[in-house]
């Protein structure tokens, strides 16, 4: 099995061409392309970062992921890419995959609606901060800030080769002490475990989403990251967005 700095260095970045009219029907003629979760067949679960402005947890996460001997899928903006290159350089010499989180975090539908071509530079346009950090091209999958999609955006994208990853369980680690919907990290974990054991499939083929960084003063959800990797792996295998779905 190749490695993933291999894979990476042989994958081509798709080019944001001008939209034409053959362009437009291609669009129209896709399948909308984007997974929720992985296969139910096997006991794959994957761990997914976000990171946009803040990558203060990043260091504990890697620790975690390192002592505990599995890889992760970490979805990073381009402007997270120009701001902390060497967290880019960390995650990605570790042989974690890194995939596509948009330029700067805007909302694709609206963006969509105001500029088609828009989503597509954004995307690309992270491709070339990624080139210029690593040296490698990124994949192409890539996760909608806010995980803002359509039918339209999906279509769009799914044409020029691109494919959304949703998620099946959202930890909502980023929100604060003091917001609406803020939950401890002891209940972010069992709210996790209570949703695998709940699910008909046990869980298997889970994309679960956290972050790279959060403004939590008290609560640090990166302190619960090792008992609740410990107890995903004694019934799953933690792998990469990219071997979960093979």
């Amino acid at each position: 099995m190749i490695s993933r700095r291999e894979f990476l260095k042989g994958t081509l970045s798709v080019f944001a061409p001008n939209l034409s009219a053959e362009d437009i029907e291609r669009a129209k003629k896709a399948k909308p392309f984007e997974y929720v979760r992985g296969p139910t067949n096997k006991k794959n679960i994957s761990l997914t970062f976000d990171g946009d402005w803040l990558d203060n947890w990043v260091n504990p996460i890697l620790n975690t992921l390192n002592k505990e001997n599995c890889k992760a899928t970490f979805f990073l903006t381009g402007r997270f890419m120009k701001k902390y290159p060497d967290a880019v350089k960390k995650i990605f010499d570790e042989d974690h995959e890194i995939a596509n989180h948009s330029l700067d975090h805007l909302d694709f539908v609206k963006l969509f609606k105001k500029d088609n071509i828009a989503i597509i530079k954004q995307l690309r346009l992270t491709e070339d901060i990624f080139d210029n950090v690593t040296g490698y091209h990124l994949n192409k999958i890539y996760r909608a800030p806010f995980g803002s999609r359509d039918k339209n955006t999906l279509r769009y994208l799914a044409s020029y080769g691109y494919t959304h990853i949703y998620w099946t369980f959202d930890t909502l680690d980023w929100i604060t002490e003091s917001e609406r919907g803020y939950l401890s990290s002891g209940e972010i974990e069992n709210r996790l475990f209570n949703s695998i054991t709940n699910d008909k499939f046990n869980g298997n083929g889970y994309i679960i989403l956290a972050h790279v960084g959060s403004l939590r003063k008290y609560d640090q959800f990166h302190n619960k990251l090792p008992s609740i990797v410990s107890r995903l792996k004694k019934t799953h295998n933690l792998v990469t967005i990219e071997e979960l779905l093979e």
